[in-house]
């Protein structure tokens, strides 16, 4: 079931994982990072958590239309999951 206007669930072609896609951006601000700012995760996902919060401030301040706020995505960017 999937929750109203704010994204997609699906399942990996084997089913040992769940996907859950957002469709809008307001949504990642708005639903998903107070959602995990309330249920924290822990460690290396902590981690990467923050860089992928940093990212999206700078998307929905429109930095990516930028030249150095696409480098700095991409300098993020290239810290997740490392």
């Amino acid at each position: 079931m999937d929750p109203p206007g704010k994204g997609n669930v699906s399942f990996t072609a084997t089913n040992r994982a769940v996907l859950y896609a957002v469709v809008k951006r307001a949504d990642l601000a708005n639903t998903i990072i107070p959602h995990f700012n309330r249920y924290q995760l822990c460690g290396n996902k902590l981690y990467n958590y923050s860089i992928w919060c940093e990212i999206v401030k700078l998307v929905l301040a429109g930095e990516h239309r930028t030249d150095s706020g696409l480098e700095t995505i991409i300098s993020l960017r290239n810290k997740l999951n490392n």
